[in-house]
């Protein structure tokens, strides 16, 4: 993974995942939670990426463009690596993926660690991700999960870290995935001021999956 080029400043933040391992599932003790169910890779390439029509659109890009993704709720990142696979396998040469995402909540290092086991289909990915993951900081964050994959990570509130994305004039992002709780578990990221943000960085073509 390359991150010469990361920011990592701001404030330590108190909010903790929680994670631990239920039946081989990743369990957020902090929402009373799964991260995702046992079929956790087909209902995100089911639902994220084949309601955004990723496959398709990402197989279709024109030669040297760029796909801006967007993410609200990182989690374990497994719909971002899913992603990832998915673009390096089907998008043509020379085009590039630029991930954008939230977490209020990041996973600490020994948690990291502790998904390995039970993330085998994206072994490599995984080890990457878990290896250079940013630190528990306020503030943005940035990696490449391949020469043609970037991955701008904001650790914090995510209307915040939406503001601040749209102050830096970053151009319409094409399709977004909300992996936020439920909104019984997670409030805050299901209100109409969110809401506003992801339109105000949205586009005519902008498609919405959860």
């Amino acid at each position: 993974m390359h991150d010469a080029n990361r920011i990592e400043v701001g404030t330590a933040l108190t909010p903790e995942a929680g994670l631990e391992l239920r039946d081989g599932l990743p369990w957020s003790r902090r929402h009373a939670a799964y991260y995702h169910h046992a079929d956790g890779v087909t209902e995100r390439e089911r639902g994220f990426l084949g309601l955004n029509a990723l496959p398709a659109r990402f197989a279709a890009m024109a030669p040297r463009t760029q796909f801006h993704l967007g993410e609200l709720g990182f989690g374990t990142g497994l719909t971002v690596l899913l992603a990832t696979r998915l673009f390096l396998r089907v998008a043509p040469a020379g085009c590039s993926l630029h991930v954008t995402s939230t977490e209020a909540a990041p996973l600490r290092p020994h948690e990291w660690a502790m998904l390995t086991p039970v993330r085998q289909d994206l072994g490599p990915l995984h080890a990457l991700l878990a290896a250079h993951a940013p630190p528990p900081v306020r503030g943005w964050h940035r990696r490449w999960l391949h020469p043609r994959v970037r991955l701008a990570l904001y650790h914090g509130d995510a209307r915040a870290g939406l503001d601040e994305l749209r102050g830096l004039g970053c151009g319409a992002v094409d399709a977004w995935c909300l992996d936020g709780f439920a909104p019984e578990r997670n409030p805050e990221m299901w209100d109409d001021a969110l809401a506003a943000a992801l339109g105000a960085l949205s586009g005519a073509g902008t498609t919405f999956a959860t």
